[in-house]
């Protein structure tokens, strides 16, 4: 294993992890935001987007954020999952290609 397949070993994890732990973080805090405000129970997020407006209730506004969290956690996890899988991959093919190098050597 190189010490670049390290370095983007070590990036990949770090990246992944720190949005899993962000994505977690959002999901425990109590407080639910629309347009980088804070929302109170009662409260109406009101959100423009090409020209069509969309309004939601405390609780819809908290589902959604929720909801989006939860899939950003599973796709963090498939990053840090992938960059292990690719590692194992990597050491596995140079193990086989140091194997086959040994065995290919002519014996004296």
């Amino acid at each position: 294993m190189t010490w670049k397949s390290v370095v983007a070993l070590l990036v990949a994890l770090a990246i992944g992890g720190g949005l899993i732990a962000y994505g977690a973080n959002q999901l425990s805090s109590g407080t639910v935001q629309c347009g980088g405000r804070t929302m109170a129970r009662g409260d109406t997020c009101v959100e423009t987007k090409n020209n069509s407006e969309t309004k939601r209730s405390y609780d819809e506004q908290l589902d959604q954020s929720r909801q989006g969290n939860q899939i950003a956690i599973v796709i963090d996890a498939l990053i840090v999952v992938g960059a292990l899988g690719f590692t194992a991959l990597g050491v596995r093919a140079r193990r086989i290609q140091r194997r086959s190098l040994g065995q290919a050597a002519p014996s004296a």
